[in-house]
């Protein structure tokens, strides 16, 4: 077959196929490759600290919706203001609602606590809700 009659990319491919410079390039790249991979650091339980914080607060007698709306939604939102956070995950049951808090990795969890500790005392809860109670969750749990 003619190069004449052969596109960009088949000429390509019959010069690679043809050329003795296929084979050492393959032995190069595989040579590298073992390199990199033998000499590349790595664990196999990396630590990383991903601090995490749930928080619960009872609104008795209040429907799964009536916590959403009354005292889940705003307390979401304020406890997503914190500086740090990733995300934040809520969830309204009968009469309680729990706010999942997720910080960026690296954060210390200690000062993730007193962060959100102080935003929930500057916040404002509905009428008739309780203490909120705040966990640590851990990576392990």
């Amino acid at each position: 077959m003619k190069y004449a009659e052969l596109n960009l990319p088949g000429r390509l491919a019959q010069y690679f196929i043809e050329s003795r410079l296929t084979v050492l390039m393959i032995l190069t790249l595989l040579f590298f490759g073992y390199i990199g991979l033998k000499f590349t650091p790595r664990e196999e339980n990396p630590q990383i600290i991903v601090p995490a914080i749930e928080v619960t607060v009872a609104l008795p007698g209040a429907s799964p919706v009536e916590v959403e709306h009354i005292l889940l939604s705003p307390l979401e939102a304020d406890l997503g203001a914190i500086n740090g956070v990733k995300h934040t995950y809520g969830t309204a049951l009968d009469g309680v609602a729990k706010v999942m808090i997720e910080f960026e990795v690296g954060e210390q969890e200690a000062d993730a606590i007193v962060r959100v500790n102080e935003r929930l005392l500057r916040h404002r809860f509905p009428v008739g809700s309780g203490q909120p109670h705040i966990e640590a969750i851990d990576v392990d749990d």
